[in-house]
């Protein structure tokens, strides 16, 4: 079996013949006249013999760590699935025994009962096979490619190194979607010796808990609220959560703790408002959201309050808060940012805000702004300077007390993968976040505090993928981590500072803007003017599960 790749991706009946230094792709005739032609690209021979080095490495690095972690990661995921389906066979004959105690009334809720444990079976064993075989897959095209270097050594030519090269370097890659163990919880059955009334009859025969498959925890709502008023207006909720009484709820797993972290929802209610920005205030559980208009939010109280502060005549394309906790706005061509100020009548005692200009960013075109993250710096400003080079580069300014402060941070294109940021964050570390937005695509830059690229979100040799993501927000959390939004996929992703996709959650309804709160919070807009709040916990954390016996 070979996976040598002879044909073109885009045009299969074509051979290919360069390698696009630019796209890092191997390309043929056509793509080099078509949508690689201002690109720069060598030939395949030469190419070949530039990289047979770092393919030796390659192939030294598959066989050293690669493999090895792969079937490790296999073995892993075979033991997880063989105790989930034990323990769904054990769980399944506690039903029956438990239907013993009660009348015929109990008949239906019995065969729900098993419909779902054995379906959550399915979903789970389908999950695992999937893995399984994927990862299967990929160490015989890892071992095929090694078997073949090894075998012929110095024999290879030099176009065929090109495609081992390409080939494996796209094997060796950590891909989250494909590569993450599936995290799996097993679906609880709990049982509740207590009434004997039709209506208290589902307690007794218990109900089943799983996971969200392609996730690692279910989000868990805790309350539901709607708008009242709509310019200030108060929120009651709709439904409260069940308040589940632990001493009426009997587990009967071991659970090994492992460092997994639940997306819970704290609150989630309709503003009923257009959402562009959710700018989180320094108060916990207040923000601001932000369109055409200025609304103040606080969600602290049982009642959510919404009140509108001010209608927008211009375009707003970026905003933040200050070290005061005061709102700052940038608008679309305008060389200065805007603050929010308010003030009181002293005959009316009426209060109104307004727009004040509180930094001038000069001649600059304005990209986005943040608050800094490190100590002593106020706003962190990104700009664009069209002159520098051939394609520009991006300037990190920092302002202190609304003057720039000595040092700032150049990001040229040619060496960061920078285009067209709308939203950046910065950690303690003085680590940022960058999303970019250029046409149709979207990712997220990881970059330290010297201007060097650490890695992009998602990781993809060809750029077209990014597309697939539709990035719409992130943000840095307090324990080196970062959270990031993506709308078309409606998903949720938990990355660590070295890249790695750790965790993903699936979000119900489809996101337009996210933003991250200095105590954690994860503020989600999503279409509708539903505005949702969500904190990661250590809740529900599993990494092996084993049957125990009753008491």
């Amino acid at each position: 079996m070979s996976v040598l790749i002879s044909g073109c991706e885009q045009h299969e009946h074509e051979e290919v013949r360069f390698f696009c230094q630019d796209c890092k792709l191997l390309v043929c005739d056509d793509c080099i006249t078509g949508p690689h032609k201002s690109h720069k690209f060598m030939k395949l021979k030469e190419f070949g013999t530039k990289c047979r080095n770092s393919l030796l490495k390659a192939i030294t690095d598959a066989e050293d760590s690669k493999i090895p972690q792969i079937k490790e990661s296999i073995s892993k995921a075979s033991d997880v699935q063989t105790i989930l389906k034990s323990s769904v066979s054990e769980q399944v004959e506690l039903i029956r025994t438990k239907r013993l105690m009660i009348n015929d009334t109990f008949d239906e809720l019995q065969n729900e009962l098993i419909e779902n444990l054995n379906s959550e079976e399915k979903i789970a064993d389908n999950e695992y096979k999937r893995f399984i075989k994927t990862q299967e897959k990929r160490i015989v095209d890892i071992q095929t490619i090694l078997e073949t270097c090894q075998r012929n050594s110095n024999d290879i030519p030099d176009t065929d190194i090109a495609k081992y090269h390409v080939t494996l370097k796209k094997l060796l890659e950590h891909d989250p979607y494909t590569d993450t163990i599936p995290n799996l919880q097993v679906p609880i059955y709990q049982f509740n010796e207590e009434f004997a009334t039709k209506s208290k009859l589902r307690h007794i025969m218990g109900h089943t808990e799983a996971g969200i498959y392609e996730m690692l925890q279910p989000i868990k709502s805790q309350e539901t609220a709607s708008v009242k008023s709509e310019d200030s207006g108060i929120m009651t909720p709709q439904n409260e959560a069940l308040k589940i009484n632990e001493e009426d709820n009997i587990s009967y797993v071991n659970a090994i703790k492992w460092n997994r972290e639940e997306l819970q929802l704290v609150v989630s209610f309709a503003s009923g408002k257009d959402v562009v920005w959710i700018i989180p205030q320094e108060i916990e559980l207040c923000a601001w959201l932000i369109a055409r208009e200025i609304n103040d939010l606080d969600c602290r109280g049982a009642n959510i309050t919404l009140k509108k502060l001010k209608n927008l005549d211009l375009v707003p394309i970026t905003a933040s808060v200050n070290t005061k906790n005061s709102l700052v706005i940038g608008f679309a061509n305008k060389k200065s940012l805007k603050q929010l100020t308010c003030s009181t009548s002293a005959v009316t005692r009426k209060t109104s805000f307004s727009l004040s200009s509180s930094i001038n960013i000069g001649e600059l075109c304005l990209c986005c702004i943040c608050k800094a993250g490190t100590s002593g710096d106020e706003l962190i400003v990104c700009l664009f300077d069209k002159s520098a080079g051939d394609r520009g580069r991006y300037v990190i300014r920092r302002h202190s007390s609304g003057k720039p402060v000595a040092r700032e941070l150049s990001l040229y294109t040619d060496k960061v993968d920078i285009t067209n940021p709308v939203q950046i964050s910065e950690n303690k570390d003085g680590l940022f976040c960058i999303i970019c937005r250029p046409a149709k695509e979207s990712w997220v830059l990881f970059v330290d505090k010297n201007g060097n690229q650490r890695f992009l979100f998602p990781s993809v040799l060809n750029p077209g993928e990014t597309e697939d993501y539709d990035i719409v927000g992130a943000g840095f959390l307090n324990r080196s981590l970062l959270t990031i939004t993506s709308r078309s996929k409606r998903e949720q992703y938990l990355v660590n500072i070295d890249g790695q996709c750790i965790q993903k959650d699936k979000l119900r309804n489809t996101p337009v803007c996210c933003t991250v709160s200095s105590q954690d919070y994860v503020w989600i807009g999503f279409d509708g003017g539903e505005i949702a709040i969500f904190k990661y916990t250590e809740d529900h954390m599993y990494s092996s599960i084993e049957p125990k016996t009753q008491m």
